[in-house]
């Protein structure tokens, strides 16, 4: 009993130590913005489900950067670079009830590019997007 108690111990130790993942590689300490189409922001319905899942082109990283009902995105750093991005949000019904388990996957056209300096952007769903 004891051993296993020490055990426990020293695994809860070692999932405290674990932190926050941070990239190691020039970054903007601030990435913010909304989705649009067409200039225009996209908004969802509340308690939708909406990641932007972001690929740097440099080593495949992806990051997945939640979405808000009104189309806004604000979270901390974001490695500089290009980016391909797909959509990913739940399809809803009339009443608002999820109708599939599989989220919908829209490809974002052009991508975009995080630049050093730069923390507000506006990336554009392109003209084929339909929520």
């Amino acid at each position: 009993m004891r051993c296993f108690l020490a055990v426990m111990l020293i695994a809860l130790f070692l999932a405290g130590c674990q932190g926050r993942y941070e990239f190691e590689g020039p970054k903007v300490d601030n990435f913010d913005g909304q989705v649009t189409k067409g200039g225009e922001p996209v908004q969802f319905e509340e308690g939708q489900k909406v990641v932007l899942r972001l690929i740097l082109h440099a080593d495949g990283q992806s990051f997945g950067i939640p979405i808000k009902p009104d189309g806004t995105f604000d979270i901390g750093w974001m490695p500089i670079g290009k980016y391909s991005a797909v959509l990913e949000y739940d399809k809803l019904d009339a009443k608002g009830k999820r109708v599939s388990t599989r989220a919908v996957r829209h490809n974002v056209p052009e991508g975009f590019e995080v630049v050093d300096g730069q923390t507000e952007y506006s990336i554009d769903l392109g003209s084929n997007f339909k929520p």
